[in-house]
């Protein structure tokens, strides 16, 4: 029994247990037409007075992919942006930011976007991994992005390797450090802050 049906949930709910970070990828083609689905789910992402702050630049020539890579910074684990035969570079325009009580909505909005992006992978069996490790100066000279846009992700896109590696093991232990979740009274409330009955 899967995890969505053990909650008594519709089976559109497995999507969310389905996705992963994946940190390592079989050598083989993404079709455009699966990144072209991708972003129509995305174009769907709801935003803030419907400002629609986000752009994505997709990388997919594999030259263009390598030198993009060792533009990231040397913080960046390449190792998993190499192993993937596309790039995604998550942009938004911060000069299209709605701002409502101090906050900046166009990151939110953003995020929302990138969210629907990483589910609709998920459900084309495509694995996608966010990632922040990344020099944006660098980035953004060597891609022509303009002073505008900020560079709020980037993640590889690709099919999983079913193989583990060394390297997933340290990632997951180190860097995303646990696939524990919380549980739900740790973070939800009832009618008063605090409040779990």
């Amino acid at each position: 029994m899967s995890k969505s049906q053990n909650l008594g949930a519709p089976d559109s709910f497995a999507l969310f247990f389905k996705r992963k970070s994946i940190r390592n990828y079989a050598d083989t083609f993404v079709e455009r037409e699966k990144i072209m689905k991708i972003m129509e789910a995305v174009r769907w992402s709801p935003s803030a007075q419907n400002s629609q702050p986000w752009e994505f630049l997709i990388i997919d020539d594999q030259e263009r992919k390598k030198d993009t890579v060792d533009h990231c910074g040397l913080n960046t684990n390449r190792s998993i942006l190499n192993s993937a035969p596309v790039l995604i570079i998550g942009l938004a325009n911060s000069k299209s930011s709605v701002k409502m009580h101090g906050i900046d909505y166009y990151l939110i909005d953003f995020a929302i976007a990138m969210e629907h992006l990483i589910l609709a992978a998920a459900a084309l069996d495509l694995g996608t991994c966010w990632m922040a490790w990344y020099n944006e100066k660098k980035l953004k000279k060597f891609l022509n992005i303009p002073e505008k846009m900020r560079i709020v992700a980037i993640s590889p896109l690709g099919y999983p390797k079913n193989k583990k590696t060394f390297l997933d093991f340290v990632s997951s232990k180190i860097v995303a450090k646990s696939g524990k979740r919380k549980k739900i009274e740790k973070f939800l409330f009832f009618n008063e802050y605090g409040r779990t009955d």
